[in-house]
């Protein structure tokens, strides 16, 4: 009767933790801190939002996502971030992209796409990809700006140029996953970004550093700032880049797809910036 005793205890597990309720088994181990209603954080609740992230700044938590907008002339997504008040028992999240209809997109008229929040010198900074609204050719721009760090009175200030396109290597040339990362006391970017190469169309993985100067901002290619980036075969389209750091020194990962005639198989690869490109 061993196994009736078992099933009994499961089905009483399962009734406390509320699975027949719809929750998750394991809800009793965590805290919803986002109101615990049936609506989460977003700025408005009837609009969708992906692409959530956390970043810790200071002593704050902060998240950003990219979200629907409910603005009738145009349907986009807007970049939002808000602050968490550090309260698990009466928690709250207030909005430091400006609390309006849009968020802190360079143009508000188009879509933003896989925002992130990277600490670097004692500054907060975003990255996301954007399009440029260029009519006559329409490219998503990889954008980057510095917040000031004040959460009663928000603002972001651009550091990829300001301009209707960002810090693309060719602006003609939809860019997309940009992520950054802080080797030493730089700033790296990489992204994935389309060639013009009239024998092939490949998507290059591109990476660049930042001058530190957001008054006089500047990004500088460290991937041969040529028209191909660090891609194995140049060819290939390459896709979905990360940096870290390792050992005091920087490494790239990305998957690349192959020429193999016999078979076809994306790779994944592996390098690491030479002392030379790179430096702390």
């Amino acid at each position: 009767m061993k196994w009736l005793t078992s099933i009994l205890i499961l089905v009483l597990l399962t009734a406390v933790m509320g699975v027949s309720s719809g929750e998750g088994a394991l809800t009793g181990l965590w805290t919803f801190v986002d109101g615990n209603g049936p609506n989460g954080i977003n700025k408005y609740t009837t609009q969708s939002a992906v692409a959530p992230q956390l970043t810790v700044f200071g002593s704050k938590l902060y998240a950003t996502w990219q979200e629907d907008t409910k603005n009738p002339a145009f349907h986009t997504t807007q970049l939002r971030v808000a602050v968490y008040n550090g309260n698990d028992s009466s928690p709250s999240w207030t909005f430091v992209d400006g609390n309006g209809p849009n968020g802190i997109n360079k143009n508000t008229t188009q879509n933003t796409l896989a925002p992130q929040l990277t600490v670097f010198g004692s500054k907060l900074y975003a990255t996301w990809l954007e399009g440029n609204n260029n009519l006559a050719v329409y490219a998503s721009q990889i954008r980057v700006a510095v917040y000031n760090g004040n959460d009663s009175s928000p603002s972001w200030t651009f550091v990829d140029g300001n301009g209707p396109n960002g810090i693309n290597k060719d602006t003609t040339q939809n860019a997309v996953a940009p992520q950054l990362t802080v080797f030493g006391s730089k700033l790296y970017a990489t992204w994935e970004e389309g060639t013009n190469n009239p024998a092939f169309h490949a998507s290059q993985i591109r990476v660049a550093v930042y001058n530190g100067n957001d008054s006089s901002p500047s990004w500088t290619f460290v991937d041969g700032n040529g028209p191909n980036g660090i891609n194995k075969n140049t060819t290939q389209n390459a896709v979905v880049p990360q940096l870290t750091v390792f050992g005091n020194k920087l490494y790239a990962t990305w998957q690349e797809d192959t020429n193999n005639p016999t078979f076809y198989a994306s790779q994944i690869r592996v390098v690491v910036a030479k002392s030379d490109t790179v430096s702390q």
